[in-house]
Order: C-alpha cells, then structure tokens, then sequence
C-alpha cells in the first residue's frame, strides 16, 4: 500500500475522530456553558473586558462591528505597507544574509 495513501487514510481518521468532542466543546462554549478551561480563562477574559471597559453582556451591533473591521484592516494595512516600504532600512534585511547554493539567489 502506499504510504501517502495509508497517511491520507489517518489523517482522516483522525480528523473524524476528533470532529465529534470538538464539536461539543464548541457547542458548549458557544451556548454559553462552562467547559473545562471556564476556570482558567474566565479570570483572564473578565480581566482584560474590565481594562478595555467593555461589557460582557452587551452583544455589539452591526454597524459597531463592520467600524472595528474597518478600523482593525486598515490598521494592519498600514503597518504591513510601513513594513515593506521600510524593508531596506530594517534589521536582518535579505541583503546582509551570505548565500552558499546557487538556488538561494532564486528564494
């Protein structure tokens, strides 16, 4: 048998396997109902709600949630163009690497 068919053969195995506690879990974390990590990261999620001042149990509006897409991809936008028009004056720029193989030039 072949060893990329036998590998194929696991992997969805495996992943059948898997799909059934998963979905519980995510059932259960999305209807609200306490998981086993409800005690190890309700602390840390209740934490950071009181820095930001939100409120947990208010549900954001669409309109509220199509600004922070906005606001959240156009930031990104703007630190990945900084990031590729600074490229040549950043750190550990690809022009201060040695290249030892001949097919490197071509990475």
């Amino acid at each position: 048998m072949n060893y990329v068919v036998l590998q194929d053969v696991i992997f969805i195995i495996t992943l059948i396997c898997l799909s059934i506690p998963l979905g519980i879990y995510i059932y259960k974390v999305m209807t609200g109902q306490k998981v086993f990590l409800t005690r190890l990261i309700s602390p840390i999620e209740k934490s950071i709600y009181k820095l930001m001042g939100v409120d947990a149990n208010n549900e954001m509006s669409a309109k509220r949630y199509a600004e922070s897409v906005f606001v959240f991809s156009s930031l990104c936008f703007i630190a990945v163009f900084s990031i590729q028009l600074l490229q040549g004056v950043l750190p550990y720029h690809r022009i201060y690497f040695v290249v030892y193989c001949s097919l490197c030039k071509f990475c």
